[in-house]
């Protein structure tokens, strides 16, 4: 799919361009002069399964940003420091 398109082009299938973008895709239509004039953006969001267990969930992302965290003071500390 093109990242840019002119606007009379676009127009003659807007909804084709629409269901075609995936999601975080977008196209930037141009004027007569070859100019931006808009963007189209996908607001497709990304299918997911149902979280069935929030704790395990929650439990899962502390334990991703814990192994991730490279400050000398606790995520917590942290915080509270900003809150200050």
């Amino acid at each position: 799919m093109p990242s840019t398109l002119p606007l009379d082009v676009a127009g003659r299938n807007l909804q084709g361009l629409i269901e075609q973008l995936q999601q975080g895709e977008s196209i930037t239509l141009l004027d007569a002069d070859g100019q931006p004039l808009a963007l189209l953006v996908s607001l497709k969001t990304a299918a997911r399964e149902p979280v069935k267990d929030w704790t395990v969930a929650m439990k899962t992302l502390a334990e991703e940003i814990d192994a991730a965290w490279q400050g000398q003071a606790s995520a917590i500390e942290t915080l509270s420091a900003m809150r200050r």
